[in-house]
């Protein structure tokens, strides 16, 4: 079955087909320039990127998904047109924009409603220790200027290879900031193996800073025990690499956390 749906009140236009049988891996891309795709991922993936700030929404935290929407996958294109090209948002208030064309696709081909609901859970505070440390360090980078350079401006990372400024890069065991801020930090924690959190920045730090973190990446999932956690080598865990490396430590708490409960969802159909 395609669906395609052209809402006059929003001008998206969308394509939404269900995945070829034995299709492999998937993939999600966030909406540059009014164009967004995305190829064998479920109805909940397509919430969880669209409801999320800044990173993906965990699935823990959206409430009231039926069974399919976890299981049937699908391929999706959407446009809207008359938006200026634009670079992959780095911080949370520019995603949420970039999102905003998909969460009106999900409104209107899969009859999304939803709210939000604050919850008590475990939270961790990323707070700064007394000693002093070199690993975070006043960035030299002008994000004010690169912004009016225009879309698509590059720096050097730590390895050497491009990076956008002003931001975070993520990959196994490492986390860079280039011109980030401790808010951006805090978010990327949240979702290291062994945290598994909402972190939440208790630094009292302003401003921005260029930093570098590595640890060894936990290989399964493991239980922490109140800001502990072992890899399964000799290297340091996350906790121990941010004390030693940035001067920085998560502290564990309980505290609110966003969720998001959906109200009705239904599985896309043809006008």
């Amino acid at each position: 079955m395609l669906v395609v749906c052209l809402s006059a009140a929003s001008d998206v236009l969308s394509v939404i087909k269900p995945t070829p049988s034995g299709s492999e891996g998937g993939q999600l891309a966030v909406p540059i320039g009014g164009r967004f795709s995305a190829t064998n991922v479920t109805a909940m993936a397509l919430i969880s990127a669209a409801y999320g700030s800044g990173l993906p929404l965990p699935e823990e935290r959206i409430l009231g998904l039926p069974a399919w929407t976890k299981r049937d996958r699908f391929d999706v294109a959407a446009r809207q047109d008359g938006l200026d090209a634009a670079e992959e948002p780095e911080d949370d208030e520019t995603f949420a924009q970039a999102f905003a064309m998909v969460r009106t696709m999900l409104a209107e081909r899969f009859a999304l409603r939803v709210h939000d609901e604050s919850r008590q859970a475990p939270i961790y505070l990323l707070r700064r220790m007394a000693s002093a440390r070199a690993g975070v360090r006043a960035t030299r980078i002008d994000c004010d200027a690169i912004r009016r350079a225009g879309p698509f401006a590059e720096v050097m990372d730590f390895d050497g290879r491009p990076s956008a400024p002003c931001t975070v890069r993520m990959r196994a065991g490492a986390i860079t900031g280039r011109g980030a801020t401790m808010a951006q930090l805090a978010g990327y924690l949240s979702r290291v193996r062994g945290v598994e959190r909402e972190v939440f920045d208790r630094t009292g730090v302003e401003g921005r800073f260029d930093f570098n973190v590595e640890w060894t990446p936990l290989q399964q999932p493991a239980t922490t025990v109140e800001g502990t956690a072992s890899a399964t080598s000799g290297g340091p865990s996350i906790f121990t690499a941010l004390q030693e490396q940035l001067g920085l430590k998560l502290e564990a708490a309980r505290g609110p956390v966003r969720v998001l409960v959906v109200d009705r969802i239904a599985r896309p159909t043809q006008n």
